[in-house]
């Protein structure tokens, strides 16, 4: 082998070397009135290995000890932590202007989709692409009111799978996951699949192996030099994949339903979608609406709708576990709304006060998204007194908000769904309740993600009830932490309410 050859076999590892060494010089520059950092950080990699696993318990005591702003640095990369409500919202919602653009995302750069769709965009794309689609799915909630159809179309389902079990002990992560994946499939493209499709069963083990990996890929979003490194230590070549296989089926389906599309059509997101951009052409308009964007916006739907609205069904069911006394209360409500020959609808909403309450406590206690989705400030600037660099990481730390003994009570810990309810058993929604984050970039599904927990709840139990197999020692409330917090694995007993 020849020096050269030998050299430029180590190309890749020198190039890492170099980058990283550039990212500590970077970080060992001064920076005059940072937050404080709560950990001195490493060379060249920062404060990596100071960041556990699962963060929510130390993030919370580095809280106590430094304030309400600290930073991290990870690599070149500067991340601003934001605690408190005060802070969150004075960040998100009044200085939105300066915090409210997207990182760039490792994975959508190399599937070839960087700054598309709404979650990931920044700038007039994703305020063009925001807009269209929070129209299109608040008109889905209107009128004939297709949203709410799909949804009792999926129940149904969902429900004749959990009758089969006939009260055995059962983890129902698997078949809620598909229930939810096939709504939103239903949602996007206008029809769902049965549960043993072949191209469901893919799109769900995509999707499962995505969510499984993808944190640790995520290392790349904020030391982009390593991937650089030789083989793929973080995954992240199989989650690109993944994601790529994820448009590819999307896609397919994309196109079957542009072929055949009806200019009235507007049964399914990918339709509505169409049809605005044929109108805005026509009308001479300048439009970032193509068909590039909008799958990537139906993969980001599904990929977000899927784990977050999943887990806070099995947090519910989870925490009523542990408060059986709550699932007498809800039984006690359904019976005097509702009635035993019906299924519950959102008519019944207004009336079925205790069960909104029951959800939203869920919400609040389960925090399924404890640190929302990253920011970045577009340009350097103060807050509160520290100097914020441009292009820093910032995380809204919801849990700070979600958990706060100052807002919530000394029982912050406890499941306690009155908190919800004023002293004439109405609800009421303190502006502290931020489950879906704040500010321009507040959740895009937030509408269709409370429409979905409220009929699937109501609906789950008028028609059960759920126990632990052992009444004795509930399953424990312990969290996985990664895209969202969802609750480790259980077992639980549902049997079937008489009348």
């Amino acid at each position: 082998m020849s020096v050269a050859m030998e050299i430029s076999s180590y190309t890749p590892v020198l190039l890492s070397a170099v980058c990283l060494l550039a990212g500590y010089i970077w970080l060992r520059r001064p920076k005059p009135h940072a937050p404080p950092c709560p950990r001195r950080p490493l060379p060249l990699l920062g404060n990596m290995f100071h960041i556990p696993a699962n963060p929510r318990a130390v993030f919370k005591q580095w809280r106590q000890e430094h304030g309400d702003i600290f930073c991290l640095y990870i690599g070149p990369t500067t991340m601003i932590i934001l605690n408190g409500y005060d802070v969150i919202k004075e960040t998100l919602i009044k200085r939105a202007n300066q915090f409210s653009n997207r990182p760039d995302f490792y994975v959508d750069q190399v599937v070839g989709v960087p700054n598309m769709g709404v979650m990931a965009a920044s700038g007039p794309n994703w305020k063009e692409q925001r807009s269209v689609s929070l129209a299109i799915l608040r008109n889905f909630g209107m009128g004939k009111n297709v949203m709410a159809e799909k949804i009792l179309e999926e129940i149904k389902s969902y429900l004749a799978l959990l009758d089969s079990y006939d009260g055995e002990p059962t983890d129902i992560r698997i078949p809620t996951n598909m229930s939810v994946a096939n709504f939103i499939c239903s949602m996007m493209v206008g029809e769902r699949y049965d549960y043993d499709d072949p191209t469901f069963q893919k799109l769900i083990s995509l999707m499962n192996y995505t969510i499984s990996k993808v944190q640790g890929s995520s290392i790349l979003n904020l030391i982009p030099a390593l991937q650089y490194l030789p083989g793929d230590l973080f995954a992240a070549h199989k989650v690109k994949d993944a994601v790529l296989e994820m448009h590819r089926i999307f896609d397919k389906r994309f196109h079957e339903l542009k072929d055949n599309l009806k200019t009235d059509d507007s049964a399914s997101f990918i339709a509505s979608y169409l049809n605005e951009k044929e109108k805005r052409q026509n009308a001479g308009l300048k439009t970032y609406l193509d068909d590039a964007n909008l799958i990537k916006i139906v993969v980001e739907i599904f990929g977000a709708g899927f784990e977050t609205s999943s887990s806070t069904i099995l947090w519910c069911v989870l925490f009523i576990l542990h408060n059986p006394h709550v699932q007498e209360k809800i039984h006690q409500e359904l019976d005097a709304v509702v009635g035993r020959e019906r299924t519950p609808n959102m008519q019944d909403k207004p009336n079925l006060k205790y069960l909104t309450a029951v959800v939203m406590e869920t919400q609040r206690l389960a925090s399924v998204a404890p640190l929302g989705a990253p920011h970045t400030c577009s340009e350097e600037t103060l807050l509160r007194g520290f100097n914020i660099p441009k292009d820093a990481y910032i995380l809204p730390n919801l849990d700070s908000v979600l958990h706060d003994p100052a807002v919530w009570g000394d029982d912050v810990d406890q499941f306690r769904p009155e908190r919800f309810l004023d002293s004439d058993g109405h609800v009421t929604k303190p502006e502290h309740f931020i489950p879906f984050s704040a500010g321009r970039r507040l959740c895009l599904g937030e509408g269709v993600a409370n429409m979905f927990l409220f009929l699937y709840l109501s609906s789950m139990f008028h028609r059960y009830t759920f126990a632990p197999p052992d009444p004795s020692h509930p399953p424990p409330l312990d969290d996985i932490f990664g895209i969202v917090a969802a609750p480790k694995n259980f077992k639980v007993s549902i049997t079937k309410r008489k009348g």
